[in-house]
């Protein structure tokens, strides 16, 4: 069955006829490609341009002949006969629908580079492009590239050595899927934060190995929603705290004696109706599970500066009725808002030269992943993994080896360090190489208390290792792998 490919192009013509132009020039640029057309050669094309019957010899030190408006529609129409002519009507089709994906690709990477586009309307725009003849036609690489990386400054970040690597990564389709768990502001910018922006790259990497059949293996992503860093500013207009954001040229010991009443203060605080509203939205979607509030500033996890520990994660049972589940997730939002003036990051950017860049903390809110046992969700192993391992406890480890600080339990403890607590500390490279060996040092320099998530209390709660495992019992898999 032929494809009636006039009434797909009269259809598009009468609905944008920019599109149809589009169209014509493609077919033409197609033809000439294929050697099948001569666009310099073809008597009647001449004829159709109303130049006369026969081509004036040309000079190449004058201008070739002025062409007008109808010389054009009639090379327009001249196009669709040749390609009529010469492709199947398959093609033709074809070439109509990547005209028109095309466009779509174009308008969404140009509302992405506006920063005055409310995020509803790019999402509907990369939906659009998304949903258009799936399955007929794709659009072009370099337009799909120009897409990913006008979204990767739109909504990631504007570090050129991020957006080489993430346009090649993240697909526009899970682009689609950020957008729809985006919680929206009263500005139209903001950007998600480096910590979201990190997650959502290791996520595509990931997704194109496994695509690729060079990963073998199940991972999951936890449901994940993004507070754009523009609401922290808006959170300080609100509550009249603009005196707060130069805090960071203080002394260090004022930094620190002010940051008790600042603390307070965020917390103490009630958020711009646009948030609030999306964040009772989003706690209506997600249901009754325990979430992590985490911090996810510009620089954080940024190419060269980590930050790993230097701003607040927060847990919280989210248990109970939705105000009472709306009140709690926005205190734990705001006392993560505050630590962005705690005096230890404030010293960290200072030692850094970034103490004048305009932080901005955006927040990634998570639903947190483990098992249930004895009233608490926890998960088995938790931990964070450095590409660089910095403290080589063995002349065989290398600096690029890589290291990860694992715990039992929520992550905290790998990631804040406590005065008589520790991580098990994993060579990436070679894993069964031990930091220590003897007995009495595995002992001393192992973990003492495990952080849960107790659901019978609705708390975040430490318990001494000895406890946890009464409750726990041995419901732990993999039990011979920690003890």
């Amino acid at each position: 069955m032929s494809v009636d490919w006039r009434q797909r192009f009269a259809d598009l013509r009468e609905r944008r006829p920019d599109l149809s132009d589009r169209v014509c020039r493609r077919l033409l640029m197609d033809l000439q490609r294929q050697g099948l057309v001569d666009l310099d050669a073809i008597d009647d094309l001449a004829v159709a341009l109303k130049l006369g019957g026969t081509r004036p010899v040309h000079d190449p030190n004058r201008p070739k002949p002025q062409l007008s408006s109808e010389s054009r529609l009639a090379l327009y129409e001249l196009a669709l006969e040749y390609a009529e002519r010469h492709m199947s009507p398959e093609k033709i089709a074809a070439t109509i629908l990547q005209v028109e994906k095309r466009m779509l690709a174009h308008e969404s990477a140009r509302l992405a580079e506006d920063p005055d586009t409310p995020l509803p309307v790019l999402r509907e725009a990369i939906h659009e492009f998304l949903n258009f003849a799936p399955g007929e036609v794709l659009a072009p690489r370099e337009d799909v590239i120009g897409t990913r990386a006008a979204l990767v400054r739109r909504l990631l970040t504007d570090q050129l050595d991020f957006i080489s690597v993430a346009k090649r990564f993240i697909r526009v389709r899970e682009f689609a899927e950020v957008l729809d768990h985006i919680i929206l502001t009263d500005s139209r910018s903001g950007r998600l934060g480096g910590k979201a922006a990190g997650l959502i790259l290791a996520d595509a990497i990931l997704k194109k190995a496994q695509r690729r059949g060079r990963l073998n293996t199940d991972y999951k992503v936890p449901t994940s929603y993004f507070l754009p860093s523009i609401g922290i500013l808006e959170f300080i207009e609100y509550n009249g705290l603009e005196e707060l954001i130069n805090v960071k040229y203080k002394t260090p010991d004022e930094v620190r004696n002010e940051y008790p009443l600042v603390e307070r203060l965020f917390k103490s605080g009630a958020f711009p109706p646009t948030i609030h509203k999306g964040l009772e939205e989003m706690l209506y979607q997600i249901g009754e599970v325990p979430l992590v509030v985490r911090s996810s500033s510009l620089l954080e996890d940024r190419i060269g500066h980590a930050f790993s520990g230097k701003y607040k994660s927060l847990f919280i049972p989210n248990r109970g009725p939705l105000e009472m589940r709306l009140a709690s997730l926005e205190d734990a939002i705001a006392e993560v808002y505050a630590s962005l003036f705690h005096p230890d990051p404030i010293e960290y950017r200072r030692e850094r030269g970034l103490i004048d860049f305009q932080e901005q903390m955006g927040i990634l809110i998570q639903e947190v992943v483990g098992m249930e046992a004895g009233g608490m969700l926890f998960p088995v192993f938790a931990g964070v993994a450095f590409s660089r391992c910095e403290m080589r406890w063995s002349p065989r480890i290398r600096h690029t080896d890589g290291m990860a600080r694992l715990v039992l339990g929520l992550g905290t403890r790998a990631v804040d360090r406590t005065v008589a607590d520790y991580p098990v500390l994993v060579a990436l490279e070679q894993p069964g190489l031990r930091s220590v060996q003897q007995p009495d040092e595995v002992f001393r320099y192992s973990q003492s208390d495990v952080d849960v998530v107790d659901i019978r209390e609705s708390q975040f709660e430490t318990l001494p290792l000895a406890d946890f495992m009464q409750r726990v019992g041995r419901k732990i898999p993999n039990m011979n792998r920690i003890f």
